[in-house]
Order: C-alpha cells, then sequence, then structure tokens
C-alpha cells in the first residue's frame, strides 16, 4: 500500500460514498475504485459494506482507518516540517574568511544571516587562503571567502569581487618607487615582507612574478597580518 491508496481510502470512509469521494478528491470514481480493490487485494479483506445507500467500514476497515489517519497525519507534518525548514533554514554554518576579508565582512554577514536565518547559528574562523581552503576540503567548514578560485573537483567557486592589491611601505625616493602604478620588477628590488604558501596572496604573486621570469626578494614570511602590518609601518619591509 501507499500514501495516495491510504487518503482514498480515508475519503471514502468519511464520504461513505465513492462518488462523493471522487468529488471530494477531484478524480474520476473507477480511479477510486482501483485503489480500493488493490488495498483490498493486497490485505486480503474487504474494507467496506456495500448497501444502498453507499458503504460502511467493515471491523477490519475500521482497524485500517484507524492506522491510516495517523499515517496520513505524520505525512502531513513531515510535508510542513520540511516546508517550514526550506523557508527558514536551520541549522549550524562554518564560515572561513581571510583576515583582511574578516574586517569588514564578518560584522555585516553575522548582522544579515542573523536578520534573514534566526535559525541559523553562524560561526567564523579567520585563517590565512591557503590553510582555509584546506579546513574546507577536508569538511571542517561549510564555506568560505578565498583569493583566486581554488581548482579543486570539491570545492565548488562563485566569484563575489575583484580587487586590487597594494604595496605597501615606507616613502622611498621616486627613481626607485615612482608615484602611481608600480610595475612587477620592483618586487625585486624592494625587501618583501609575504605570507609563506599556501597563501592565497603568496600564490598569486609567485605566479604572475613566475610569468615574467622576476624573483621576488622575500625578506621575511610571516603568516599574521598585524605582525605584518607592524612591521612594515617600522620600516621592516
Amino acid at each position: 500500500m501507499d500514501t495516495k491508496q491510504l487518503q482514498v481510502f480515508i475519503a471514502v470512509g468519511s464520504a461513505g460514498s465513492f462518488s462523493k469521494a471522487a468529488l471530494d478528491l477531484n478524480v474520476t470514481q473507477p480511479m477510486i475504485t482501483r485503489h480500493i480493490r488493490g488495498l483490498e487485494e493486497e490485505l486480503g479483506v474487504e474494507l467496506f459494506h456495500r448497501n444502498g445507500r453507499g458503504v460502511v467500514l467493515t471491523e477490519a476497515g475500521a482497524l485500517l482507518k484507524s492506522h491510516a489517519d495517523e499515517i496520513v497525519e505524520r505525512m502531513r507534518l513531515a510535508q510542513n516540517a520540511v516546508s517550514n525548514l526550506r523557508a527558514s533554514p536551520r541549522g549550524r554554518l562554518v564560515l572561513g574568511v581571510p583576515p583582511s576579508v574578516g574586517t569588514v565582512l564578518t560584522v555585516p554577514l553575522v548582522k544579515k544571516i542573523k536578520n534573514e536565518f534566526p535559525n541559523v547559528a553562524l560561526q567564523v574562523i579567520e585563517g590565512f587562503s591557503g590553510h582555509i581552503l584546506e579546513w574546507l576540503i577536508a569538511g571542517r567548514i561549510d564555506a568560505a571567502v578565498l583569493y583566486n578560485s581554488p581548482n579543486h573537483p570539491s570545492v565548488l567557486t562563485e566569484p563575489l569581487a575583484d580587487d586590487e592589491l597594494f604595496l605597501i611601505g615606507p616613502a622611498l625616493p621616486e627613481p626607485l618607487l615612482p608615484r602611481g602604478p608600480v610595475g612587477l620588477g620592483v618586487l625585486a628590488e624592494l625587501p618583501m615582507i609575504l605570507p609563506s604558501r599556501p597563501h592565497g596572496l603568496r600564490r598569486l604573486i609567485d605566479n604572475i612574478v613566475a610569468e615574467h621570469g622576476i624573483y621576488p626578494r622575500i625578506e621575511m614570511e610571516l603568516e599574521a597580518m598585524p605582525s605584518t602590518l607592524l612591521l612594515v609601518e617600522e620600516g621592516g619591509g
């Protein structure tokens, strides 16, 4: 038996007539008859007594109806629960973001999610892009904001924005560091402070300079953005 048969069976039992049940369900009477006959053949019992005024439940039919009512009601509750979940998702979402993104994204994102999805518990984890990608592939986080689209079969990506890269450091004489856009060659002349691989920014720079045959002068590698910025402010690179 299936839920459709049970729904037809309940409708006939409530209506007391095959024809009235067909009108209530907006189907043909032969279809009602087929469903009831199929149930009776499967169970090996008669579910209805036929009389001149319509049909009444047999003892077996009354027993089945008590179970069918409960089954169909549970189906209705399950459908409502799933529909409500779709309308208002619930659960836990772990998002990974790089520190530079987190400073501008985390607070407004938390506010927006709390406003639009109040039943979702959001956890934000900061880390360099390379580490975040490893966490994403390993399943430690559910989603991430990364620099560059990772080329991995298990990761689905969607571009969010294009960003510019800025060279930040102490003021230098005009010939060494002209105003305006900076050529890649300057990376071979200046003492650079960069994160190590697999940070997304480092991979991006390494790939670009390799295409142009340039070897950047890397003074030190740091995995902490605040410390990097402090060193730059103090003239360390």
